[in-house]
């Protein structure tokens, strides 16, 4: 089947979102004779801080995580294994849209078991460094390092069976970091756990 992808290369905030929200607001593609109805809206990397407004017949609609085409309709919405999720957040945002009368179940919203999950080790380690890597103090930047080294944990395992001692080792140096370089108190481990778990409970069904 066809498919249109749209990128950006610069620092973000570039508009990417209106713009994919433009397109699926139209059936006529530029360039195709035929009419086209799209059905699937992935997105596959960034965190909660990328933020756009939808305007969906004329009620305005501010998302974060979820892709926009979740408020047009039947169409599909994918969070793909490159995003990294704060799980408070996300589930904010779509108890937000199912109030509003938007479908938000497992039939219309796909989130990959291997995505990367923002843990309060993340937002404080960026906290700490006061952005000097240039993130938002969200946590993104500290989630994907621990992507990369193999130390963060992934939705699969907050959801299914035990948290890997990988995870764990994660949270710890995080937390020898906090202390002993950055004079900060550490995060309990074990709380930290316990509440992403929770967090993850509410959509491991999407």
């Amino acid at each position: 089947m066809p498919a249109d992808l749209l990128g950006g290369c610069q620092w973000g905030d570039e508009g990417k979102g209106k713009v994919v929200d433009e397109r699926l607001g139209k059936t006529r593609h530029p360039g195709r004779s035929e009419e086209i109805n799209y059905t699937v809206n992935a997105r596959w990397n960034g965190g909660g801080n990328a933020g756009h407004t939808v305007v969906v017949d004329d009620e305005k609609y501010a998302l974060h995580h979820l892709p926009s085409g979740i408020v047009r309709g039947d169409i599909k919405c994918v969070m793909g294994h490159g995003q990294v999720i704060d799980t408070e957040i996300l589930g904010q945002e779509i108890d937000t849209l199912r109030k509003r009368g938007k479908k938000v179940t497992p039939e219309n919203l796909f989130i990959a078991k291997r995505a990367h999950i923002i843990t309060m080790h993340n937002k404080k380690m960026d906290a700490l460094s006061g952005g000097r890597i240039g993130t938002t103090g969200r946590g993104i930047g500290p989630t994907y390092a621990g992507k990369m080294n193999r130390t963060n944990p992934r939705v699969m395992d907050l959801i299914e069976g035990k948290v890997p001692d990988y995870v764990r080792e994660g949270m710890k140096i995080q937390n020898f970091l906090i202390e002993k370089y950055y004079g900060d108190k550490p995060i309990d481990i074990g709380q930290e756990i316990d509440r992403l778990r929770a967090e993850a409970e509410k959509i491991k069904d999407e």
